[in-house]
């Protein structure tokens, strides 16, 4: 089939193997990564309303040759435009997405076709591998369409767990793994399973946001909440990435409040029956043991205020009480004692570099049954957590300026 055009992108076939391989002959490389485009740019126009083809291409799993392929085309493309600007090679690397956004188009009506170029060269990184923060944030904006457009086929090829399972291994900064809360010996062996892209840290963390919205709009479709709940779980007891960790604690409170009620409350009895209070609770005691303040880019403080955020709705709808272990479900480990422990140790430990704005507003809103930002004067302020509101106070006289003005505010506020 069309796929006869694929050795036009490779550098060199390795003779033993017959494997893609790098060469240091200019004219390789330079000619397959100038071909790359044109080559996928052939598959779609030989696809476009040739049903045949496109049953030649998936029959062959052409989108798994091609996503072997990529890897040397690019970087042939890369080494051949060195000596130019980032800009021109970043119009050159789009202009291969959009050839491949073209023969995603022209796939679409065949199912096979569509799930193995989806696999392969959208929820997989590693054929972008070395590539930068343009050409990463098109690929996650054409998962993010596709999850809107046809989430039926992305629950058929399980992205939600391939995309988590790749962030964690293509998108966790360096300095948010080093710095987060494993062990040292388990940061190593995470770095060591790490993918290589060519992004700068504070990159990195804005394409975990793009990641998020697919992510996202993947746990919000039709289908079974516990078995998306359980992957949900799953991650946050296994991802080393701060940053990660947060947005997925995030998601999960964005949907336990959400107006359909139905759903929010699905949703809420799976997290808990799947033990997901308790992993956000050894998230927390971890962030106490090991986590490393000094830095915001490591993302421990977010992690933790996301975490809080969530203890404080548990706490307030009585999903965990005073006494007792969680109303709802799960397992017997979590009280209301035992959620203001772990954070009065976090503030112990982190001290002042913790009480960030987010970290303080979500201890005021967790802890306080009062809108702050709309109060009334009438409405009594009810305590929901006081020993999570003492922690953070026993803590706030060494907190910035812009922290302690805020309470200063809020205090007069309450009087």
């Amino acid at each position: 089939g069309p796929a006869v055009v694929l050795p036009l992108a490779c550098p060199l076939v390795g003779s033993k193997h017959l494997q893609p391989e790098t060469s240091q002959i200019y004219e390789d490389f330079a000619s397959a990564g100038s071909s790359i485009r044109s080559v996928i740019g052939i598959l779609a126009g030989a696809c476009d309303l040739h049903a045949e083809n496109v049953k030649a291409l998936a029959e062959n799993n052409v989108s798994n040759l091609l996503a072997h392929v990529l890897p040397f085309a690019l970087d042939g493309l890369r080494r051949d435009l060195k000596d130019f600007s980032q800009s021109s090679i970043g119009d050159e690397e789009e202009a291969i997405i959009d050839a491949l956004e073209y023969l995603l188009s022209v796939c679409k009506e065949d199912k096979q076709a569509s799930k193995q170029l989806c696999s392969s060269l959208i929820l997989d990184f590693m054929p972008w591998t070395g590539s930068g923060v343009r050409m990463i944030k098109r690929i996650l904006c054409i998962c993010s369409s596709m999850c809107n457009t046809n989430p039926d086929l992305m629950q058929e090829v399980s992205a939600l767990q391939i995309l988590l399972d790749n962030g964690r291994k293509w998108l966790s900064p360096k300095s948010s793994i080093m710095g987060g809360i494993l062990h040292s010996n388990s940061a190593k062996s995470v770095m060591d399973d790490s993918g290589v892209l060519s992004v700068t840290e504070a990159e990195s963390v804005s394409l975990i946001d793009e990641l998020f919205v697919s992510v996202s709009l993947l746990t919000n479709t039709s289908g079974r909440m516990s078995s998306k709940v359980e992957i949900i779980v799953g991650f946050l007891a296994e991802c080393p990435c701060p940053h990660m960790l947060a947005a997925t604690v995030k998601l999960v409170y964005s949907i336990i409040i959400s107006p359909n009620t139905e759903r929010a409350n699905e949703f809420l009895f799976a997290f808990v029956d799947h033990g997901g209070v308790e992993v956000c609770m050894g998230l927390v005691r971890a962030l106490a043991l090991r986590g490393k303040f000094d830095d915001e880019l490591h993302g421990v403080q977010n992690l933790f205020a996301s975490c809080v955020q969530l203890f404080g709705y548990l706490l307030e709808t009585g999903c965990v009480s005073a006494n007792k272990t969680t109303e709802i479900g799960g397992s017997k480990k979590v009280t209301k004692g035992s959620i203001e422990r772990a954070v009065r140790h976090a503030f112990r430990k982190g001290s002042s570099k913790l009480i960030t704005m987010d970290v303080y507003k979500q201890i005021m809103h967790s802890s306080l049954s009062i809108n702050l930002a709309n109060i009334n004067m009438t409405e009594p302020a009810r305590l929901i957590s006081g020993g999570m509101l003492g922690s953070m106070l026993w803590t706030l006289s060494d907190a910035g300026d812009d922290v302690t003005n805020e309470a200063l505010k809020d205090t007069m506020l309450l009087a």
